[in-house]
């Protein structure tokens, strides 16, 4: 059962893309991910007025010096799956039978994430590896299909 929620904007420093190929320059990727996701990974949603999220127009058109909002972000690319050693207690808002909406915690065996274009699954494995949920997961399985068991940091 997949996870309820919408997406929001989330950017992760420690997955950079556009890098050369000695690791340096690029960005920090910036995710479309499910809110009830980013919050159990304490993960920040990005602010309306990133700098990030706003680019100037260049050139000599009409345009030109005007500031506009980039289309960052995305998660259709590449997909890893995270699986639990037990269950994940997530918590999701669900509307009630009234119309309204409430929070309601679910148990999951896993989730999925998907990433937009530039991530390893080197990266993602480190990153996730500092959410604090490291105690939780029993294993990734990255978007080739290959499970890496995740341990006590060292092992």
């Amino acid at each position: 059962m997949p996870i309820r929620g919408s997406r929001a904007l989330y950017k992760i420093p420690l997955i950079q893309v556009g890098e050369n190929a000695a690791g340096t320059g690029g960005r920090s990727i910036v995710v479309k991910i499910k809110e009830p996701i980013a919050d159990f990974l304490s993960l920040q949603r990005m602010a309306y007025n990133d700098p990030d999220l706003i680019g100037t127009f260049g050139g000599s058109g009409s345009n030109a010096g005007f500031k506009y909002v980039k289309r960052l972000g995305g998660f259709r690319y590449v997909s890893f799956k995270v699986v639990a050693k037990t269950t994940f207690t997530i918590s999701e808002i669900v509307r009630q039978a009234d119309g309204t909406f409430a929070p309601q915690t679910k148990q999951f065996k896993s989730f999925s994430m998907g990433f937009p274009r530039g991530v390893s699954v080197r990266e993602f494995m480190n990153w996730i590896a500092t959410t604090g949920v490291l105690g939780e997961i029993d294993y990734i399985v990255t978007p080739s299909g290959t499970s890496h068991p995740l341990g006590p940091s060292g092992s």
